[in-house]
């Protein structure tokens, strides 16, 4: 019987979403276990707001060993049932290591079936292979269903970036675009971003919210006042940037961690999808979303995007048109 359990994940943005199905499978087990999520200080809002989650525990980036060790010497304290590891890192390792009295169940990388995919083109997942499934099987649930990733947004968190949004002249349904991501390679162009802009706003009239990071040239590369767009780049946090993403009718990006969150607070997505593919957890899960991505021997060629392309050009990127990426959007909003 799980009456207390311990979550631990670092990083990232995208992967802490994704571990939030475990939380809702978790929540719906008839003991109601008391849920303690582990991670770092930075992703801390991903987790807040969730009414499911006992106990929400961060560390700063930059946790020195001795640290951590005794940090691991308090965790221990809680007495868990079970622990689970979802990241399988160096420094989960090492509080695994220092735990070493908890029951403790750790999620296995697929390292090896990526390596033979991304170097010699060798594809060994099978065809169900879904992570949110893995992680569920970790407390042997073996069903067919595993509940959808969550992010709770709060009343008050929708009014506030509704006050914003009026205040930019977005009063009516509005579409998110994310032209940023981690990895440059993840990244569709600037112009073919300007292009799409141009042609949804042709064909719906939707008003289009740009989102991202302080530090995210993208935004500014394909905002364009004369196309309608608002330029929200660096005017958000994390929590407002959720807050925003839930008010929007449909989000249109990359496979980044704001467009798998897009999906986990109940909004579909056009997910961009390039060097990366569901065997590395780039899916859209929304029953509504769509993926855009062309059928190309080299790829998935990364995990993430770290890998810098080896071919002349980004064909799985230049590949995919404006017209493409627009006509997914419009499908999407008839549809609503």
């Amino acid at each position: 019987m799980l009456k207390r359990c311990l979550l631990v994940r670092f990083s990232s943005i995208g992967d802490i979403v994704l571990t939030t199905s475990l939380i809702e499978l978790l929540a719906s087990n008839q003991t109601r276990p008391e849920i303690h999520f582990l991670t770092l200080d930075h992703n801390r809002p991903i987790l807040e707001g969730n009414p499911h989650l006992t106990k929400i525990i961060s560390l700063p980036a930059d946790t020195k060993l001795k640290a951590l060790q005794n940090f691991a010497a308090q965790l221990s304290a809680y007495d868990y049932v079970v622990c689970l590891d979802l990241h399988n890192s160096l420094r989960s390792k090492y509080l695994r290591w220092r735990m070493g009295d908890h029951n403790w169940r750790k999620f296995c990388k697929p390292r090896l079936s990526r390596f033979l995919l991304f170097y010699i083109t060798l594809d060994r997942f099978r065809p169900d292979y879904e992570v949110t499934r893995e992680y569920a099987n970790l407390i042997q649930h073996h069903g067919t269903e595993v509940p959808s990733p969550r992010i709770y947004v709060s009343e008050e968190e929708e009014n506030r970036i509704g006050n914003l949004l009026r205040d930019e002249g977005v009063s009516g349904d509005f579409v998110v675009v994310i032209p940023g991501a981690a990895w440059k390679t993840k990244e569709w162009s600037s112009q073919a971003y300007r292009e799409m802009i141009s042609l949804l706003r042709r064909e719906t009239g939707v008003s289009v919210v740009l989102l991202g990071a302080k530090n995210d040239a993208g935004c500014d590369q394909v905002y364009q006042a004369d196309h309608g767009t608002v330029n929200l780049k660096g005017r958000t946090d994390l929590r407002q940037a959720f807050a925003v993403l839930s008010r929007a009718r449909l989000v249109i990006g990359g496979d980044t961690g704001l467009v798998h969150a897009s999906e986990a607070v109940g909004t579909p997505v056009v997910m961009i999808a390039g060097p990366t593919s569901w065997q590395t957890g780039a899916r859209a899960r929304h029953p509504r979303s769509i993926e855009v991505q062309t059928d190309i021997w080299c790829r998935p060629c990364s995990k993430d995007g770290s890998r810098s392309c080896y071919r002349r050009q980004q064909y799985c990127m230049t590949d995919i048109s404006a017209e493409m990426v627009s006509d997914a959007a419009s499908r999407i909003l008839a549809q609503s």
